[in-house]
């Protein structure tokens, strides 16, 4: 049992800073949460990336250290640190990516795509093309608007 634990534990520690940058994307924006499975996938693929970029950023901090200027001992806390200070950045960046459709709206120029980055036709047509909304309810009342986005709201 203890081998078991002490197998475990790093692993959940390499994992975490995925699970927080995609815990920080399905918190932020409006998209719905995929089943547990694909949860596991998309914290997998953030891990990835952040781990990547952990070890691109520690080779070039440690080529900085060497030649110019050293702040201190790049270890495994240096690593934790800037893997959860990556995750932080990474889940933002994919909520700023996915919310304002600069990727999909780049594709799109290129004839690559048709899509749009939000999560359903609704999101795409009343955030580009601000228009006046008719709401007709069941019994015959009507309600007049403009969607618009809010501050806690897409």
């Amino acid at each position: 049992m203890d081998d078991l634990v002490k197998e475990i534990i790093p692993l959940l520690q390499y994992l975490i800073p995925g699970s927080l940058a995609a815990w920080i994307f399905y918190s932020v924006t409006a998209f719905k949460r995929p089943d547990t499975f694909g949860q596991i996938v998309r914290a997998l693929i953030f891990t990835f990336v952040i781990q990547s970029l952990v070890v691109g950023l520690g080779a070039l901090f440690l080529l900085i250290g060497e030649r110019f200027y050293s702040l201190g001992v790049w270890d495994r806390n240096s690593e934790a640190l800037l893997s959860g200070v990556m995750a932080v950045l990474l889940g933002f960046l994919s909520c700023y990516i996915s919310s304002s459709d600069k990727l999909h709206g780049l594709l799109r120029k290129v004839k690559i795509t048709r899509q749009t980055s939000f999560p359903s036709q609704w999101y795409s047509a009343f955030s580009t093309r601000p228009r006046f909304v008719v709401l007709q309810l069941l019994d015959n009342r009507r309600l007049y608007g403009w969607p618009s986005r809010q501050e806690g709201s897409l």
